[in-house]
Parts: structure tokens; C-alpha cells; sequence
């Protein structure tokens, strides 16, 4: 089968030692230019870098595009990607920084059989794949609450000309960074928000952009999610999921489960660790995004997914503004 040509847009940080490495191991493709606007910055790129979104598309070799830009790039690239509507799309997350940009892609057309995706590789962690199943059947009964932390200190180590340190250019601060893979998730796996009340702040004052955000989230399903994203404490990494039969407890790459309940709160149900599978989450999207290039299939996290990460973190975006709740959708 013929190698699918890539052109990587945005070559930070992230795409040097996270995508492109992996895109290199899974094979079946090949990385033909590494993209960026500033041709003083597509230099440095080497032999494959390059300034001109033009030439690119006039490359018949290159068949697939994968975005990994700062946020506030997306929309620009996609928007000029999906009116020429002749390559297939990956698009890290978020999938772009508003609602009316959102809901202005999708009034064009992708082309005909191609793959747009959006890169919300979380949901794919193994014990998010066992916290699914688990909820599948049932066996921690109805959700009643939620708390999700996905916090670290990044805050001290980002340089303060960096575009994750502009309030302009980042005004979420850490909720657009990891929370829009938080929210995914959610959605995954407890169903569509109904409402948020979100309060941001800059407690460290090591940038211009928020380090902190506590949101509420009220489910259609009545649960309610308690989700917490800062950039200036020391690493958390938890889900803890509990239900009107047991709970489930994430911690990092561990999960457990606490079946039943209490009698009389006198006995204590136990909680068993439970084993799941090694699993790279981000290999596993760039694979599947590949295999749907090269098939014709679909992908699990595509325009709609991107589109209702977008509707709560604009929602979010309100509610820390005029400090009151505001409906998700």
C-alpha cells in the first residue's frame, strides 16, 4: 500500500517529540514537510521545513495534514485546509480557541471521503477504557458526582514570551491546554454537560494567562463533575467516580473499583485494584487516524467531538466572565 504523504504544521515541542516520532514508528507514512508560516522559523526545520502553505498543496504527494500548532493557528489553517477540501485533516486539540470558529468550519465540506480528526487521545488511557466498561455495566450504579483533577506546576517552567503565557492568546490558561482532554472525556464517558459554573485566576503571577481553573459542570444526566486544571501545583492525575451502588477511584495509571455500599455505614466495602493494559494513547489516535486515511473509515473523536469541547469551554469562557452559570449547548 502506497506511503500516505504528511505535512506536520507546527513543529514545537510536542510535534518534535511526541507526534513525529511516533508518526516514524507506526509507519505507512511519510513525513514530506514540516510547516510554518515565518520562513526564518521553517529554517530551522532542516531540509524538510517550509514557509509556503501554497506549494504544499500544490504537492500531489502530500495527501494528509497534521495540525499542531499554537491554539490560536487552528482556525486559520483549517479554515484554508477544508475550502480546498483535498486533504485528509488531524487536528490537535483544542480544535480551535471559539464557538463561532467552530461553527464556522463546519459550514464547509471536508471533500469527499476525507478524515478530519481531532486529538483527544485522554479518553483512549486504559483506565478510562476500563472506567467505560465498568459504567457499561452497570456496576457502580447511577452516576451521582465526580471529581477530575488534571493539575501540574508548568506554570514555573514556562517562559513568559511563550503563547501558553499570553492572556490573548490563551485566556483559559490550563482548562483550553488539558482541560479541553478533560472534557472529552467527561463527555465519553458520563454523556453531554448541561450547564457550568467555571472560575479562572492567576494565583502565581509567572504568566499573563490564568494558572488556575475550578469548574462545576452539571450533567444531562443529573450527575454533577467537579473539575479542577492548574498550572501551579505539584502533578495530580484522578478521576474518582462515585455512584449510587460503588465507586471508581483513577489515580494516574491505576483503577480501582468499590462495589456496594456501607450497611448502616458500620461495614466498609473494600475496593480491588483492577489490572488493565499498557496502552500509548497518542500512537493509538495516529493510528487510527492513518488506518481511516488509507480505508475509508471513521475515527471515534472527529468535527462533532472537537465541536462539543468547544460549546463548554466557551460556556466556561462566560461564566468566569460574568461569574454566574451558563448553559453548555
Amino acid at each position: 500500500m502506497r506511503k500516505i504523504g504528511i505535512c506536520i504544521a507546527g513543529y514545537g515541542e510536542f510535534a518534535q517529540k511526541e507526534l513525529h516520532p511516533r508518526l516514524l514508528k507506526i509507519g505507512g507514512c511519510e513525513v514530506k514537510y514540516l510547516y510554518h508560516p515565518e520562513p526564518e522559523k521553517a529554517k530551522t526545520y532542516g531540509p524538510l521545513g517550509i514557509a509556503s502553505l501554497s506549494e504544499v498543496l500544490n504537492c500531489d504527494s502530500v495527501g494528509a495534514f497534521v495540525i499542531a500548532s499554537p491554539n490560536d493557528r487552528h482556525f486559520g489553517l483549517l479554515r484554508r485546509l477544508l475550502e480546498d477540501g483535498s486533504r485528509h485533516i488531524f487536528v490537535e486539540k483544542p480544535m480551535v480557541n471559539s464557538l463561532d470558529q467552530a461553527v464556522h468550519l463546519g459550514k464547509f465540506n471536508a471533500g469527499a471521503g476525507k478524515v478530519f480528526m481531532v486529538g483527544h487521545c485522554h479518553r483512549r488511557g486504559s483506565v478510562y477504557r476500563k472506567a467505560k466498561e465498568l459504567l457499561n455495566d452497570g456496576l457502580i450504579g447511577k452516576i451521582v458526582n465526580v471529581n477530575f483533577n488534571y493539575s501540574s506546576s508548568k506554570v514555573f517552567t514556562t517562559r513568559k514570551d511563550e503563547w501558553r503565557a499570553s492572556a490573548a492568546r490563551t485566556d483559559l490558561g490550563p482548562l483550553v491546554m488539558v482541560g479541553s482532554h478533560c472534557i472529552d472525556t467527561i463527555h465519553y464517558l458520563f454523556g453531554r454537560v448541561e450547564s457550568v459554573y467555571a472560575q479562572l485566576q492567576n494565583i502565581s503571577g509567572e504568566t499573563e494567562s490564568p494558572d488556575t481553573s475550578s469548574v462545576v459542570l452539571n450533567m444531562e444526566n443529573g450527575a454533577t463533575v467537579f473539575l479542577q486544571c492548574n498550572y501551579n501545583v505539584p502533578i495530580e492525575r484522578y478521576c474518582f467516580i462515585s455512584g449510587t451502588d460503588g465507586a471508581i477511584y483513577i489515580d494516574r495509571n491505576r483503577i480501582w473499583l468499590r462495589p456496594g455500599r456501607e450497611v448502616y455505614q458500620k461495614t466498609e466495602t473494600n475496593r480491588q485494584e483492577l489490572a488493565v493494559a499498557k496502552a500509548d494513547p497518542i500512537e493509538e489516535e495516529l493510528k487510527e487516524f492513518l488506518y481511516a486515511v488509507q480505508s475509508g473509515g471513521k475515527v471515534e473523536t472527529g468535527y462533532a467531538e472537537g465541536l462539543a469541547v468547544v460549546r463548554v469551554l466557551e460556556a466556561c469562557r462566560r461564566s468566569a466572565a460574568e461569574n454566574k452559570p451558563q448553559r453548555a449547548h
